[in-house]
């Protein structure tokens, strides 16, 4: 297997007419307007193949077909590991002393920004590890039954649950944080890295690592990526985004006349006030704004590590759940001329910018209509 190829994989979130994917028979003269608010409070990585992996990797089933086994990271408090409401982060793991290749996964789940939602999160599994089990079954490609998972069923996993609210970029203690919480993702990464050093040496220079995860789990790559690479030196690490590649696309009946989209405000201000984010080194040295490091068309030229991209040119969940109250929401499949010209504009735009990852040799391009990535199957393999 090439670990150097870059799967991006363009997928379709409507249904294509006869005439075009507008249907001038379904025509309305209103827009839809959005309800939401400008934070991350109601954002659930609902998008179709990321809501499916979110919800089915880590999932209970009858015990003897757990493979995942929780370890709770020592000395987290010293180290900064905990999750939103103080409790100890862990990473659940599938150990296979005869293999020397890893996949570390982060989990999906979106993000808080008010403290009434940022609270409430808290008390559930995305903000505390109180309720872990012991044992949990990976799936996709956490899941060690060669059937589901052919090329790394006998690979070693790790899987990492999402409990710090902060796209797995914070470092901001419960001392300075506004809400009185904690949002600490870098150093749980942190913790988690240095745990499988010195438990199992995964920096050893035979080593091939696969780091990576879905929506929330893919942004958290893109920050990390190469100071994961760094600190597991000589091992060879490649990165993986799932669905976490969002671009700098005006939202629908946005005016973009200069400046960014209106989106990347309020993305800043969670970034530095709740997060004190980390971000690549290189990039956030160059870009005037850091989390602008946390767009994949922005950040990939600064990464020495290669990685793989897939995501959805029409990302449902940039579309619908990325939107601003001010603006309308545009409807899939489109209704009205208009969404469907900006739907043909935001497609092209998704497609430029992964031309800045295209560099790897050995592209793999998929052009495809389907809702869940694991079921696309090249020579036979899902």
């Amino acid at each position: 297997m090439h670990l150097e190829r870059v799967v991006l994989c363009l997928l379709s979130v409507f249904v294509y007419s006869s005439e075009g994917f507008f249907d001038v028979s379904k025509s309305k003269t209103n827009l839809q307007t959005s309800k939401r608010l400008s934070t991350f409070d109601n954002l659930k990585d609902n998008s179709p193949h990321v809501s499916s992996r979110s919800q089915r990797s880590v999932r209970k089933r009858k015990k003897s077909s757990y493979n995942l086994r929780k370890v709770t990271i020592p000395n987290a408090e010293k180290r900064q590991a905990l999750c939103l409401d103080g409790s100890v982060a862990v990473f659940y793991l599938s150990h296979n002393p005869l293999s020397k290749n890893w996949i570390i996964q982060l989990q999906a789940g979106g993000s808080c920004g008010s403290v009434e939602a940022c609270r409430e999160r808290a008390k559930g599994r995305y903000g505390s590890s109180k309720d872990y089990d012991l044992y949990m079954t990976g799936t996709f490609l956490s899941s060690d039954d060669p059937n589901e998972n052919p090329t790394f069923a006998s690979w070693n996993k790790v899987y990492v649950p999402y409990c710090s609210g902060d796209v797995f970029v914070g470092r901001r203690p419960k001392s300075t944080h506004p809400y009185g919480l904690q949002m600490l993702g870098h150093y749980i990464i942190k913790a988690v890295m240095e745990q499988l050093m010195a438990d199992h040496h995964i920096n050893s220079t035979e080593n091939t690592i696969l780091f990576g995860g879905a929506s929330a789990g893919g942004l958290g790559m893109l920050a990390n990526l190469d100071y994961v690479q760094n600190m597991l030196s000589p091992a060879k690490v490649r990165g993986f985004n799932d669905g976490g590649w969002f671009t700098l696309f005006p939202n629908f009946g946005e005016e973009l006349a200069q400046g960014t989209p209106y989106f990347f405000s309020t993305l800043e201000v969670m970034f530095n006030r709740l997060w004190d984010g980390y971000v690549d080194e290189s990039c956030r040295s160059e870009m005037p704004k850091p989390a602008a490091c946390l767009y994949g068309e922005l950040v990939v030229k600064y990464l020495s590590t290669p990685i793989y991209v897939m995501v959805a040119q029409w990302d449902s969940y940039q579309l619908q759940e990325l939107v601003p109250s001010k603006f309308p929401t545009v409807r899939l499949p489109p209704e009205l001329p208009s969404e469907a010209e900006y739907l043909s504009k935001f497609g092209n735009n998704t497609h430029r910018s992964l031309r800045r990852v295209s560099f790897v040799e050995n592209n793999f391009w998929v052009s495809c209509g389907m809702r869940k990535l694991g079921k696309i199957r090249v020579s036979g393999i899902t």
